[in-house]
């Protein structure tokens, strides 16, 4: 996510949507949601987590469970993902 899915806009529906498409299309194996309370730069004081976004949520509910959080940074792995069977 950037500051164009994460910052009101009229067109910030469309680029979470996109973004949200995006994650499901590519299968990615990790989501990293990187936007803590706390951060500086444009985050809102408790943050701009991705659960916060009724399109990302979805997908993080549906696709991904959380694996660990690292000083408020949130990891999840694909439900589908077995690293085991994924090994080179």
């Amino acid at each position: 996510m950037n500051n164009l899915q994460a910052l009101p806009s009229s067109l910030q529906k469309t680029y979470l949507r996109l973004f949200a498409d995006d994650v499901e299309r590519s299968k990615t194996k990790l989501f990293i949601d990187a936007m803590p309370p706390g951060m500086r730069w444009y985050v809102k004081e408790q943050g701009h987590r991705a659960e916060d976004y009724p399109e990302i949520a979805e997908v993080l509910r549906k696709e991904f469970f959380l694996i660990e959080e690292v000083e408020g940074v949130r990891i999840y792995l694909r439900r589908d993902f077995d690293p085991a069977r994924n090994r080179k």
